[in-house]
């Protein structure tokens, strides 16, 4: 997975999927959180394209741009 949230990327160390995962339209959305409230992390939702699995790139949102751990 990759994305950037005001300048910081994407770290799978800091993230751990909360969700469950979700097909619609021949998407699928992963939703990621923190693992174990540790370090600068940022709530993110990534898109795929269900037949490929291949990452669509206009589909990355963080739920905290301009913040960390959820503020």
């Amino acid at each position: 997975m990759t994305g950037v949230a005001a300048g910081a990327p994407f770290s799978s160390l800091l993230a751990n999927q909360r969700a469950a995962l979700l097909l619609d339209n021949g998407n699928i959305y992963v939703a990621l959180g923190s693992h174990g409230g540790q370090g600068d992390y940022h709530g993110w939702l990534f898109g795929y394209d269900a037949s490929t699995l291949q990452q669509h790139q206009n589909m990355v949102f963080d739920v905290t741009p301009t913040g960390i751990q959820g503020r």
